[in-house]
């Protein structure tokens, strides 16, 4: 890299290919995934229980997807093709406006299975973070 070194230099790499608030953006997704990991914590049995958990994994979903669909530009998901970038703009799509009552078995499992590969694709592969704790 031409402008530093470790994770400064490529943040600053990526600010002049695709600019700050794309970045900012990249680094707001994987926050959002460290509240799907919060909700994760308390368990499956809580999250069957409570409506809120529940409502706070679809308004997760829906930012995650929503950031995809508006910030992220097509040449970055080109440039990273490790992610199915499409079927989690398609996922935020479902929970926003197509299901009424969102299966929580699927939402269950974005969070536990998808969402941290998400989060660490994002960190290591982009943003060229080692695996983060945020």
């Amino acid at each position: 890299m031409t402008k530093g070194t470790g994770e400064e230099g490529r943040r600053s790499l990526l600010v002049s290919h695709y600019g700050e608030s794309v970045v900012e953006s990249l680094e707001a997704v994987t926050d959002y995934c460290g509240e799907a990991a919060l909700v994760v914590a308390k368990g499956r049995v809580a999250f069957d229980e409570d409506i809120l958990l529940r409502r706070s994994v679809e308004a997760i979903i829906n930012r995650i997807g929503n950031t995809i669909r508006r910030q992220f530009p097509e040449r970055l998901l080109a440039a990273f093709p490790g992610q199915p970038w499409q079927d989690i703009v398609a996922m935020r799509i479902r929970m926003a406006h197509i299901d009424a009552e969102n299966d929580p078995d699927i939402m269950w499992d974005t969070i536990v299975r998808d969402v941290p590969k998400l989060r660490r694709y994002i960190d290591e592969k982009i943003l060229g973070r080692g695996t983060s704790i945020r």
